[in-house]
């Protein structure tokens, strides 16, 4: 897919989500979902932690800070509003590309090889 279009599906994202009537925390990690500033400090960085849980880190703050909750209940929230909303299947998926995958659980055997 261009450039050109997915832009043009991170816009109509943008403009469907935007209109969310939600807490202030939740609007920011929306514009962070499509890569807009829509709060003061902004979003800068979602990743997941050992446990598979989201943590947030804002602007002006140089690590992750709070833990917002388990991956997949964001996920499932997202999909939740995604669908009050009417995302089409490409700006889902764009939205949903954002949202960090969980880490993987590394095998290691204390075998020689």
């Amino acid at each position: 897919m261009n450039q050109q279009r997915l832009d043009a599906i991170r816009r109509s994202a943008a403009a469907k989500l935007e209109r969310v009537l939600t807490s202030a925390f939740l609007y920011s990690l929306f514009g962070y979902l499509v890569g807009e500033r829509w709060s003061d400090p902004p979003v800068l960085e979602l990743a997941c932690d050992s446990d598979d849980n989201l943590c947030v880190r804002e602007s002006g703050l140089p690590f992750l800070g709070q833990t917002l909750c388990p991956r997949s209940a964001f996920v499932r929230a997202v999909l939740d509003v995604a669908e009050q909303v009417n995302l089409t299947p490409a700006e889902r998926a764009h939205v949903l590309q954002r949202i960090p995958a969980p880490k993987s659980k590394v095998f290691r055997s204390d075998r020689p090889a």
